[in-house]
């Protein structure tokens, strides 16, 4: 078990015991003092604590070698892993927005206003700073489960300083003379973090469908690649060449379609390795979890058939 791997498996098990830890206070306090806001947190960090252990479970079938089922190992199994999670909070956090609209116009519900505040100061603390330990792991182990996982602790954290910020408001309006409104303070500081909270589930969600679908890395990522290519290729003979890329979790994946010209028509086997060793060696500087199959080729008609008949766009030298 390499470094990267050790972290990953620390983080998640970090998780595992803080999260069960805080959904069991927040559903526990939230069901007492009959307030939506604390239910909410508590059931963001239920959901974190199962999406937990399903990441242990992927990050050790991730450390399985590839199989006769899998024949390109486990990494898709990641941005399942990641959609799950997004789709989960997404789904929480409509059921809470339509429980809360729907609390408004029976009037609003009665909650110690007091205690959520002890409670939601409590749970920012302990989710802020878990976040920030986890984000640091994420850049250390470069786990994509890591570094959405910190932003789940981000998420909860802020909820959490939210919610102590307004229900510090309510026990003030509670004495002041709009004591009438406090009612509906609950249900209105669930539906203002919803609205807050809910773009970065949605992120996930439309993230790991790209990486599920195949779809290619970020542009940045793209056009780092796709610099380190052009660069490395003029130092070889080349026709032209088209990269193909997907992401699939940590995982890059280059398709390198390379035209010899014809007046590498002699040119030895080894050399061709030897040119194949010097473009990966280039790419995993900079992309350690990068993937490449360089398929070199004098057939131009097979060429084009493989890539531009599927509409492909070649880079000619």
């Amino acid at each position: 078990m390499n470094k990267s791997h050790r972290l990953e498996q620390f983080s998640i098990n970090l998780s595992i015991v803080i999260t069960i830890l805080i959904a069991t206070v927040g559903l526990t306090v939230g069901s007492w003092i009959r307030s939506d806001a604390v239910m909410l947190d508590g059931f963001f960090n239920l959901v974190s604590f199962f999406m937990a252990l399903a990441s242990l479970w992927i990050t050790r079938i991730l450390a399985k070698p590839e199989g006769k089922i899998f024949n390109f190992g486990y990494a898709g199994f990641v941005p399942l892993l990641n959609l799950c999670k997004g789709l989960m909070t997404f789904s929480v956090s409509v059921f809470a927005f339509a429980g809360s609209v729907g609390s408004l116009f029976r009037g609003g519900v009665q909650t110690k206003a007091g205690i959520a505040v002890f409670y939601a100061l409590f749970a920012a603390t302990v989710c802020l700073t878990v976040a920030l330990y986890q984000r640091n792991l994420a850049k250390k182990s470069n786990s994509p489960i890591v570094q959405v996982d910190a932003q789940n602790w981000l998420i909860n954290g802020m909820i959490g300083l939210s919610v102590g910020v307004a229900f510090s408001l309510v026990t003030w309006l509670e004495k002041s003379s709009f004591a009438n409104l406090a009612p509906y303070a609950d249900p209105v500081i669930v539906i203002i973090l919803v609205s807050l909270a809910i773009p970065i589930p949605i992120k996930v969600i439309l993230t790991s469908l790209k990486q599920l679908m195949l779809g290619a890395p970020e542009l940045k990522i793209q056009d780092k690649s796709q610099k380190l290519i052009a660069e490395t290729i003029k130092r070889f003979p080349c026709q032209k060449y088209v990269p193909r890329m997907t992401q699939a979790g940590e995982m890059l994946y280059l398709h390198l379609y390379w035209l010899l010209p014809d007046s590498a028509r002699s040119m030895p086997l080894n050399e061709i390795d030897k040119i194949r060793l010097d473009v990966v060696n280039v790419l995993q500087q900079e992309f350690p979890n990068m993937v490449s199959d360089i398929i070199f080729t004098q057939d131009s008609q097979w060429f084009n058939l493989m890539n531009e008949q599927r509409g492909a766009q070649s880079v000619e030298i």
